[in-house]
């Protein structure tokens, strides 16, 4: 084989070692090591951009398009990839906004925190129904697999705890203006974002428990305080009573 791809045998035992760490066939290495001579980069530097894509949830082919472009506009790929990252989030977001709708709450945009969270599911199923067949040996699609898992949990870590950060669809304008973007990456900075966070809601609940707990509290002390006044009242009229009682006692011969 290793005559055949024109490398040396012991070449060909390296790739096979690493492509085991790094889990991944063998043959995939060597594409990578044939990709990175045509497109003129080292081969860990292409096993780098496919570990990276895997993280960030895209082909390798379009990170390496994310290297090749920023090197062409002057900035890191780090922040290209960023920004695209960041791009495709919400164009994933705008994708599930209702026409119809003119204005959302902040059930609404939980709700859809939470379908983006599932987003995954059905590939997490099909790799668990490829490595579910019969005599397979070794788990496919490994780091694919913990990568996603890993993404979904801090993800679903954010949205129950401190707030999972959206375009705020709450406020009209801003709505408006997520609305009309057009997928642009240079008027990112014109979309307002806001966290909302299934935790917020419950804090809502519990405004709205102590607001009417409030309202008990009141009354509770409402009718305390009439009962201390009625109870003052009957011990002044027992007083006044007593003092009358004296009085006709004294004026009596």
């Amino acid at each position: 084989e290793s005559t055949a791809v024109g490398c040396t045998p012991s070449y060909l035992v390296l790739c096979v070692l690493v492509s085991t760490a790094v889990g991944c066939t063998p043959s995939y290495l060597v594409l990578c090591v044939l990709v990175s001579t045509a497109v003129e980069c080292t081969p860990s530097y292409l096993v780098l951009c496919v570990l990276v894509s895997t993280a960030v949830g895209c082909t390798p082919s379009y990170l390496v398009l994310c290297v090749l472009v920023s090197t062409a506009v002057g900035c890191t790929p780090s922040y290209l990839v960023l920004c695209v990252c960041v791009g495709d989030k919400l164009q994933w977001f705008q994708s599930q906004l209702d026409s119809e709708k003119t204005e959302f709450t902040k059930q609404d945009a939980c709700h859809i925190i939470e379908r983006y969270l599932q987003r995954f599911d059905g590939e997490l199923d099909q790799i668990e129904l490829v490595n579910g067949i019969k005599g397979r040996q070794g788990r496919l699609h490994g780091s694919r697999e913990t990568v996603i898992k890993q993404t979904v949990e801090r993800e679903t870590a954010l949205y129950h705890g401190n707030g999972f950060e959206i375009p705020d669809i709450i406020n009209s304008k801003h709505l408006k203006t997520f609305r009309e973007w057009s997928g642009d990456l240079k008027k990112l900075p014109n979309i307002k974002m806001r966290k909302f966070s299934s935790r917020g809601m419950d804090r809502t609940g519990g405004e709205e428990e102590g607001t009417a707990g409030g309202k008990e509290e009141e009354i509770a002390a409402g009718e305390e305080e009439e009962e201390e006044g009625t109870a003052a009242g009957e011990e002044e009229e027992e007083a006044l009573m007593e003092d009358s009682d004296s009085d006709t006692q004294e004026d009596a011969p």
